[in-house]
């Protein structure tokens, strides 16, 4: 637009005027009021404004010119707010004795939504001619934006490079720096269609930056959408999505709803890669309300393709193939042979190619050919290609289809697709599998499978790295490797059971099905000839089982195991167990029984490995389950039971083949021991460690904090480095501790040193010590803080505050086990266990950044632990509240304190930035402050008290009653409660607030509010 934009103008007008007593009911002269509010994008405010001016008496007596300009001005705002019809409404009342370069410019923008691009193309050429005629510089960028908009939409990229270009010069001779914001958005745009991704960035970080520095609210949001989306299409979700939430803020605050619409759809392509279909329906919902009344036919379409996406990968394919064609048919209304169409169209291809619908979707992939080629979007000639591929290695067109899928690699491997590289990966993979495939290319299978996979890791796409999977174990059933198979079929299925895809669970369970029955030939053929060990074993039968399985258990690292004997299910008796009691070894006999009536009479292994059903009450656990017969008709079975929580945890061939040759020692002892079948507990029950563990002095619930200290507890005595991530206050030293204490270095000392708190001359000298000499003021040799550690446990808190010689050291130290104290040459030999701390979530942005080694952040990363806030622990908050009552009772003596019922309320609705040492503080303060029993809101800190903020206190001052002053004390006040929602924030301040970050931060520094929201 080239409307006047006046940055400065508050986001809040409204608002400001009604708390100033400023109410307006007269509408201004010639819109002056409406005009301010299409300048800082309020377009809703604008067009009751320009409404109220056309209504007025003014109008009656106004020229033709300055009417049609109010009306002008309120028909983009229409056209804005995607009032399409009400904007041709108010163009037609326009009179015919000018022809104004601004109208005809929003006549072809109006051409364009409704899919008439011929018309707009004329329009836009006929404003171009208007303006330059008529001296009318200012729309001449407009009018080029208009026409490089329909080229590129029709797939003419280098024509619309043109006109983009011309208007960016032509914006910058009318010194215009909202059309030059848009300008770039539209390079930057143009560039993302080319897949030139440097370029692009570069356009919209320009646009967004200049938009943030002049106020223009519209811009922003624009920019920052385009960002999400070249971001999606690079595959970087995590990086895209705040983007586009920010953008969808924007839209939505200044009421613009096709900016809304397509910030939506945006958000629905990353929750539908990730399977979350769920957040995809609200998107959709929102989305198809928006586009009603036939507005926004391109938008619609795209919501057609995602509903229709989600639908066929929930399972309900009719549904999903009746939005695929309703989204081929609104792309055509739009542009024919445009982008739009050919997109809609290998959509619905690739879905009737894979429900073996071949012709159907061979007739529309060379329909599109031409057009694909046309648009020059390699991305969609890179899927035309790989479906193409599909069909030949269905039509058994091998050859062709290797050259084909190799094409298509190769095109997404060069722009970076790494969503569509994935597919095309697969096809690939299940081409080399082929018997006809070419030499050598079997051995490529596994390579394209598990590329395929990381991809699908990184996008965070579960279901796609389960499907990915279930290919990877059909690969190792048919190299007969039947433990790898069951790796990957497992894992398939715990994602796929995750995101609730049925149709997926169903096919894993399937292939599980058959790895089983692989086991079992496999089972049945070599068992009695497994373990000999077992064959000599002799003695009284009490003894004999338990040693059994207690060995048994040992060489297939079970945790749980038991022995039943009896003629029929009914009789069934333990004889002996390995990890449970005999009362929980009789329930697991009953849940077995209820579950299957009939195993015992099985001739073959009854095992579930985790993956096909449970015998267990958690499906987490790994099963095995092998009958065996006696004598004299009675029938035993050994059950044995480990958690398959872990990677590799479930029982392999080899640990079923193992407990088959234990069987037939089993059955010999027992047909024995007859006439004495005793039942007696284990005596290798778990060794019990409630009252010696030192993780019971964390305090939690929080099912995320529980899974962490799990997995300290496990690696505790693993010589190998942790980092422990999280914010202040989490409690990094304590968890850090609790590693050590609990590990074989626990009699060794615990050192600990703060990175953040030494300059790293003194730090190096502090951590390796120095010799006489080494520098002023070295009187002696010194040992440092690794020496002091030596047999015990050192803690790096705020590892990435080191500075870059010091990061080089203990690079050294970790890799050698060596260090050389400052002023040395020699190196002594230390031996350390090394945990890291931090409170920086982003390490991996200063390695790219050059703050810290990528060597050492991944030789200090061998396991990483995040402790989560005590914002998201919300389930914490009371339990640590009461201990912490409880410990500083104790201290100061005062056991009769207690907190009263409202202090529950007041603490969880806080979000504690300062984490568990500030809630510890709050309650300490509160107890020492509290002068009889109960402990009340007043107690606690100004922080954790509803009222008490920088509004009420400027309420209740006794200043300057002028204007100026009222104005300042209310600024001031929305300022500070804005820094202190956004955390300090300065750059999401600055928008809620409608703000240059500029001008937030000149008037942060002349009301001094500089360390608000950072307390």
């Amino acid at each position: 637009m080239t409307f006047e934009n006046r940055s400065n103008l508050g986001r809040n007008l409204n608002e400001i005027g009604k708390a100033l007593g400023l109410e307006r009911h007269i509408p201004s002269t010639q819109g002056d009021l409406g005009s301010l509010y299409l300048s800082s994008d309020h377009f809703n405010d604008a067009i009751r404004e320009f409404r109220l001016a056309l209504e007025s008496d003014w109008s009656d007596h106004a020229p033709p010119e300055l009417a049609d300009e109010l009306r002008e001005k309120l028909a983009w705002c229409y056209f804005w707010t995607g009032a399409y019809q009400e904007a041709e409404r108010v163009v037609g009342s326009m009179s015919e004795t000018t022809v104004r370069a601004g109208t005809l410019v929003l006549e072809g923008r109006l051409a364009m939504e409704q899919a008439n691009p011929t018309g707009a193309a004329e329009k836009g050429r006929e404003a171009l001619h208007v303006a330059k005629t008529t001296g009318v510089q200012p729309w001449i960028g407009p009018a080029r934006s208009l026409l490089g908009i329909i080229a590129q939409r029709s797939g003419s990229s280098e024509e619309a490079r043109n006109h983009f270009e011309e208007a960016l010069f032509a914006y910058r001779v009318a010194e215009d720096p909202d059309g030059e914001c848009r300008s770039f958005i539209h390079l930057g745009t143009l560039s993302k269609s080319e897949c030139r991704w440097e370029e692009a960035f570069r356009y919209l970080e320009r646009a967004r930056q200049k938009a943030g520095q002049e106020g223009f609210y519209y811009l922003s949001g624009s920019a920052s959408l385009n960002l999400g989306n070249l971001r999606i299409r690079l595959g970087e979700h995590d990086e895209a999505l705040p983007m586009i939430e920010d953008g969808r803020r924007v839209f939505e605050e200044i009421g613009y709803e096709l900016g809304v619409t397509r910030a939506l759809i945006a958000e629905a392509k990353i929750h539908l890669v990730r399977g979350s279909f769920e957040a995809v329906d609200n998107c959709l919902k929102l989305g198809k309300k928006l586009c009603e009344e036939e507005r926004f036919k391109r938008e619609r379409t795209f919501l057609e393709i995602i509903e229709g996406s989600a639908a066929i990968q929930r399972g309900n394919r009719a549904a999903g193939e009746a939005n695929l064609y309703r989204a081929v048919s609104l792309a055509e209304e739009v542009s024919p042979a445009g982008d739009l169409a050919v997109e809609a169209t290998l959509y619905l291809a690739q879905h009737l190619i894979q429900s073996d619908r071949l012709s159907e979707g061979i007739r529309l992939v060379d329909g599109i050919g031409e057009a694909s080629r046309a648009v020059g979007d390699p991305a969609q000639e890179g899927w035309r290609m790989r479906l193409s591929a599909e069909v030949d290695l269905t039509k058994g067109r091998v050859k062709r289809a290797e050259e084909k899928i190799a094409t298509s690699i190769a095109s997404f491997e060069r722009i970076g697709y790494r969503q569509d590289l994935a597919q095309a990966l697969l096809v690939a993979g299940r081409i080399a599998m082929s018997p006809n495939a070419s030499h050598g290319q079997s051995d490529a299978v596994l390579t394209h499978y598990l590329r395929a996979k990381r991809i699908w890791e990184d996008l965070s796409s579960d279901r796609e790295t389960a499907m990915t999977s279930i290919e990877i174990a059909r690969y190792w059933v048919d190299r007969q490797d039947l433990d790898e198979a069951l790796i990957y079929a497992y894992t398939a299925k715990k994602l796929l059971e995750k995101v609730g895809y049925s149709w997926g669970v169903d096919e894993a369970r399937e292939l599980i099905r058959l790895i089983e029955q692989q086991f079992e030939y496999e089972i049945m053929g070599r068992g009695d000839a497994t373990h000999l060990k077992f064959s000599e074993l002799e003695g009284n039968l009490e003894d004999g089982l338990c040693w059994l399985l207690a060995e048994a258990s040992a060489d297939t690292d079970a945790d749980k195991a038991w022995i039943a004997c009896g003629t029929n299910g009914a009789e069934l008796q333990v004889l002996s167990s390995f990890g449970l009691d005999d009362d929980e070894a009789e329930a697991a006999v009953g849940r077995l029984i209820a579950r299957d009536p009939g195993f015992l009479e099985a001739e073959r292994p009854l095992f579930c490995t985790g993956l096909t059903g449970s015998y267990t009450e958690d499906e987490s656990r790994s099963v095995v389950i092998l009958p065996f017969s006696i004598g004299g008709g009675e029938r035993g079975i050994l059950y044995v039971e480990r958690d398959s929580g872990e990677d590799n945890g479930w029982f392999r061939l080899r640990d079923v083949q193992h407990l088959a040759g234990a069987t037939f020692a089993i059955a010999r002892l027992v047909a024995e021991d007859q006439k004495t079948k005793l039942h007696r507990e284990n005596v290798f029950l778990r060794e019990q460690l409630e009252n010696k563990y030192p993780f019971a002095n964390i305090v939690t619930e929080d099912a995320r904090m529980i899974e962490t200290l799990q997995i300290a507890s496990r690696v505790a005595n693993y010589p190998i480095t942790v980092l422990i991530e999280g914010e202040t206050g989490t409690g990094k030293q304590l968890l850090a501790q609790a590693i050590h204490d609990s590990g074989d270095r626990a009699d060794g000392p615990f050192v600990t040193v703060n990175c953040a708190s030494l300059p790293e001359q003194i730090l190096e000298s502090e951590l390796f010590g120095y010799v006489k000499g080494a520098f002023t003021g070295a009187l002696g040799d010194r040992n440092g803080l690794f020496e002091e550690a030596n047999g015990g446990t050192i803690l790096l808190d705020e590892i990435g505050k080191a500075g870059a010689h010091v990061q080089r050291a203990l690079l050294h130290v970790l890799d050698q086990g060596m260090i050389r104290p400052v002023g040395s040459s020699r190196h002594r030999k230390v031996d350390v266990r090394v945990v890291c701390a931090t409170s920086n979530m982003e390490l991996k942005e200063d390695i790219r950044e050059g703050r810290f080694l990528k060597d050492l952040y991944y030789r200090i990363n061998d396991i990483s632990l995040r402790l989560p806030p005590l914002r998201e622990r919300v389930s914490d908050v009371r339990l640590l509240a009461d201990y912490f009552l409880d410990l500083c009772r104790q201290k100061v003596n005062r056991n009769s304190v207690e907190f009263h019922s409202e202090i529950y309320e007041t603490l969880d609705r806080y979000d504690w930035p300062g984490n568990v040492r500030e809630l510890e503080k709050a309650v300490r303060r509160a107890v020492l402050l509290c002068p009889g029993q109960s402990i009340r809101r007043e107690h606690l800190p100004d922080a954790l008290r509803p009222g008490v903020n920088a509004l009420s206190d400027i309420s209740a001052s006794s200043g300057p009653s002028d204007l100026k002053s009222k104005v300042e004390a209310l600024e001031t006040a929305q300022i500070i409660e804005a820094l202190r929602r956004n955390r300090g924030n300065r750059s999401k301040t600055a928008r809620e607030l409608g703000l240059s970050l500029r001008g937030l931060r000149n008037k942060i520094q002349r009301y001094n509010l500089e360390n608000i929201g950072r307390e």
